[in-house]
């Protein structure tokens, strides 16, 4: 039988400084008392929950992207439980927080919304609760944007000349920034160029080969870069055909004397650029000259052009001969081949002159072709008649260059037939003879002060030459035919008296 106690079961109260003991947390207590007449139950059960005096964040981190597409691309929201301490403000950094306009309250529930979370730098931004006292929790936010970006190209349009040699006729490149997005073609109008034949790609840099731009149309061509996403990015290539650039010569004429003795008997230095075009031999008319017996390819290297050539005074061609080029030459004013070791050691006597300066470059394309130095030999021109010889370059393309070459005989010869005498020309039929008598002029005869003597108007310590001893010898004979028509006139006086 059971009886209701006459008295209520007693309360406990535990004291503050025995709390704090405890961890936070939930507890249960058991307290046990005395067993009552009016009461089996002896005992008292109670749950005890411990909180932490700090404050705290029921989430310390999230994510926030800023494409509007993204499943993060939303409010963040974070309850705070300010232990036993208030909030005195929110802060980013050393930036305080505006509440209603960087974030919102709605009882322990504090929301940061997409406006505010959009001006945020990409990467971690911690946002932290500074309470009046213990810790200050944080809020670590990711910042993100997926955005898709677009390709884009590093330039927008070029040039490309159809003539050969000009400075616009090479491959075209162009660099793509793929974005987000991968390349699927390249078009040009409806046609989607070859990869390896009509372009070639190596980490997005992507070079469409001239020889496609030489059997296309004249005018502007849009490629379009056709991505699989976003904005296609195009490119406009100009083409133009310019005035053929035609090979050349330089000099483009020399001197040869035939005379051993002379100066000008050497073997004679052109220089031929050809620019792009293939060299198939030299001629002198319908003669084709024969490679190492009637010329000679000295070096092939790069020159620069006529129209670039620099002026080199002897400062910077001192520096020059210092330079780190491993070859180089230079073809003075006088069309001398001066070595790298060479100028080192003439430098000092050279003044203020124009050079052509030629330098070995490192690397070529494919259509490009140095300059080439040939070397004309002597033993082939002393074949060549007196005279003007015009040896023709047969280049693949534009016009041949030609290289005049004048042919003269300074060579001194004996006259074996006349020995010193007369050759029985008249003077009409001689030239150049170099001397002439007063007593020729208009065939009369003439004498210096009635003394009979000859004049010579190359008087001097010059040696007589046999064509003078011809003339002096006719001279003598009209003025003894002269004498005997005098002694004839004065018998024929006589007589008559």
């Amino acid at each position: 039988e059971w009886f209701y106690p006459y008295y209520s079961l007693p309360t406990v109260t535990e004291k503050e400084d025995t709390i704090d003991i405890f961890k936070p947390g939930k507890y249960t207590i058991t307290y046990t008392i005395p067993k009552s007449y009016y009461a089996d139950n002896n005992s008292l059960t109670y749950t005890l929950t411990v909180k932490d005096p700090n404050a705290s964040l029921d989430v310390t981190s999230g994510t926030f992207d800023k494409y509007n597409s993204n499943e993060n691309n939303k409010d963040i929201s974070v309850k705070l439980d300010k232990g036993k301490y208030d909030l005195t403000s929110i802060t980013n950094g050393e930036t305080v927080l505006t509440k209603g306009t960087d974030y919102s309250v709605s009882e322990d529930t504090y929301t940061f919304p997409i406006s505010y979370l959009s001006t945020l730098e990409n990467g971690d931004n911690v946002i932290t609760f500074n309470m009046s006292g213990g810790t200050s929790p944080t809020l670590t936010i990711n910042v993100q944007d997926s955005t898709p970006i677009d390709a884009g190209l590093d330039s927008s349009e070029t040039i490309f000349d159809k003539t050969m040699g000009s400075d616009d006729y090479d491959d075209v490149l162009v660099k793509l920034n793929p974005g987000s997005y991968s390349l699927l073609s390249i078009n040009d109008n409806d046609y989607s160029l070859v990869q390896d034949q009509d372009y070639t790609n190596k980490e997005n840099d992507y070079t469409i080969k001239k020889e496609y731009f030489k059997n296309i149309d004249e005018g502007d061509h849009n490629f379009v870069f056709k991505m699989s996403g976003g904005t296609s990015p195009q490119f406009t290539v100009h083409i133009v055909k310019s005035k053929d650039i035609n090979a050349s010569v330089t000099p483009t004429s020399a001197t040869f004397d035939k005379n051993k003795n002379s100066k000008n008997h050497k073997d004679i230095q052109v220089l031929l650029d050809p620019v792009v075009y293939q060299i198939n031999g030299i001629k002198n008319g319908n003669y084709t000259l024969v490679k190492g017996k009637d010329y000679s390819v000295k070096e092939n290297k790069p020159f620069v052009e006529n129209s670039i050539n620099k002026s080199l005074d002897l400062g910077n061609l001192k520096e020059l001969s210092k330079s780190n080029y491993n070859k180089f030459s230079i073809l003075d004013n006088k069309e001398n081949i001066h070595s790298k070791e060479a100028l080192k050691n003439k430098s000092n006597n050279l003044n203020k002159d124009v050079f052509n300066l030629g330098i070995n470059k490192t690397s070529y394309t494919n259509d490009e072709m140095d300059d080439v130095l040939y070397l004309i030999r002597d033993d082939y021109l002393d074949t060549l008649k007196p005279g003007t010889h015009k040896l023709t370059f047969d280049v693949s393309s534009g016009v041949d260059p030609v290289f005049t070459i004048n042919i003269s005989d300074t060579t001194k010869k004996k006259d074996d037939k006349n020995n010193g005498k007369n050759d029985g020309k008249s003077d009409s039929d001689k030239k150049d003879t170099g001397n002439k008598s007063d007593g020729n002029k208009g065939g009369s005869s003439s004498s210096n002060g009635g003394s009979g003597k000859i004049k010579n108007i190359n008087s001097g310590s010059k040696p007589v030459k046999t064509g003078d001893y011809a003339n002096t010898t006719e001279a003598i004979m009209f003025i003894l035919i002269g004498l005997g028509l005098l002694c004839y006139v004065a018998k024929r006086v006589n007589r008559r008296n």
